[in-house]
């Protein structure tokens, strides 16, 4: 039967058909591999930029520098004349100086973490049962005494450094100076202040030298 006979195909035709099919088979697939391809990258760059986001408006990475410079000192070569425990104590007061600078936490939280960090390592001068004054991470080691004897320095550690750093609060010039500012920030936002010093300009305003004295 002749190739041009309708209801018949010739091999012709059908290679072609069967290039055409694959052709658009292939050309399916790479879209498709392009379009996954394109979506996976907007993911990782959506979650990338998420975490940026999330760093840049986390409160935990401005206390960053003055933990990495309380570190660093805490880690230093100790000098001549000196011991760890002053090179920890030179460490903390140089990262809550700059975490009161940096830091977008309240004065007490950054005060709080720096005690606890000096109960913790043991950063304080502790007494012993015989009254002598050591610091506290010496304590329940052995020293060599008179005579060439060996003791031990009778002290706790942890609980020693824990009264001295909470000692301070039981000055009572620090309580004056908590009431003081208390008392001022309580003066303030109540507005009594301005009431009292409008009612003292209004009394004694009719001069210059009342105002003044107002």
């Amino acid at each position: 039967m002749d190739a041009n006979t309708p209801g018949e195909s010739s091999p012709l035709l059908h290679d072609r058909f069967n290039v055409t099919e694959h052709h658009v088979i292939s050309y399916a697939a790479t879209n498709h591999h392009r379009r996954r391809s394109s979506t996976s990258s907007l993911n990782l760059s959506g979650s990338w930029k998420g975490y940026v986001e999330l760093v840049k408006t986390s409160r935990a990475v401005t206390a960053l520098p003055a933990i990495i410079i309380a570190v660093s000192i805490a880690h230093l070569p100790v000098p001549v004349g000196l011991t760890d425990t002053s090179m920890r104590l030179l460490g903390v007061f140089a990262g809550v100086i700059m975490g009161l600078l940096t830091a977008d936490y309240e004065m007490s939280v950054i005060l709080a973490v720096a005690l606890l960090s000096l109960t913790l390592t043991k950063s304080f001068m502790c007494t012993t049962a015989s009254g002598r004054l050591i610091e506290c991470d010496r304590c329940r080691t052995m020293y060599q005494g008179d005579g060439g004897h060996w003791h031990e320095y009778k002290c706790d550690p942890i609980g020693g450094s824990f009264e001295v750093a909470i000692s301070g609060f039981s000055n009572k010039v620090s309580w004056l100076v908590f009431c003081a500012f208390h008392i001022g920030k309580a003066v303030e936002k109540t507005g009594f202040g301005k009431r009292v010093s409008l009612t003292l300009v209004s009394a004694m305003g009719q001069s210059a030298i009342g105002i003044g004295y107002a």
